[in-house]
Order: C-alpha cells, then structure tokens, then sequence
C-alpha cells in the first residue's frame, strides 16, 4: 500500500467530525429542547424519533468511515439523501434549508466518491 492511500483523505476526516460534532449538537439540543418544554414533545414526538434516528445513523456511519469501513460511507450518503428527502417534502424547494441539505448532500457526496477517497477505502476494506 502506498504512502497516498495509507492516510485518510482529509474530505473524510472532515466530513465526520464535522457531522459527529453537529450530530452531537443536535441531539443536544433536542434534549434541551424536549426537557424545557414537555408540550413540544407531545407535538413532534414523531419527528423528534426520526431527526434522532437520523443523527444517530449519521453519527455511525461518521465513525465507521474514520475507521475506513467503506459501508459506512454507503450509510452516509443514504442517510444524507433520505434527509434531504425529507426537509423537502416538509418545506419545499424554495426554503433555504431545503436548498442547503441538496447542496451539501451533493458536495459531501462527490468528495466522499473522489479517487483518492475510492483508493482509502478499497485499501482498508474489511
């Protein structure tokens, strides 16, 4: 194995932390959220179940790639395109965080499928 494909590609070490991190956050967040005001919970307790499901899904398949597991990245862009899905059907095409979602989902997804990203995790394939 070369020098080039034993390190990892910083756009997935980027990509990872930063959705572990923000995963993190938002769980956080909905915590919070949920425990300072019970009757939001009785509201969305549907959509809570599936934005934590998908932090979680996102925040797995995050650590599964830093540990090379190219799965993980078909975990990732799954999850990301089933979210981007979703907050389009909930808030349709002219809403910026509709626009935002599709952006990133299409740029981490085209950096997570770059050659040298390809090589990585053919390379570490278990």
């Amino acid at each position: 194995m070369n020098d080039e494909v034993k390190a990892r590609p910083f756009s997935v070490t980027f990509i990872s932390w930063l959705t572990i991190i923000g995963g993190f956050v938002g769980l956080i967040y909905f915590m919070y959220l949920l425990m300072s005001a019970p009757e939001i919970m009785n509201m969305m307790i549907g959509s809570v179940i599936v934005l934590g499901g998908i932090a979680i899904s996102l925040i797995y398949a995050s650590i599964t790639m830093l540990e090379g597991k190219s799965w993980g990245r078909y975990l990732y862009v799954a999850i990301s395109v089933l979210s981007a899905v979703i907050i389009f059907l909930m808030n349709g095409i002219e809403d910026r965080q509709t626009i935002i979602s599709i952006m990133r989902t299409a740029i981490f997804a085209f950096l997570l499928y770059r050659p040298n990203v390809n090589a990585y995790f053919k390379n570490n394939a278990r």
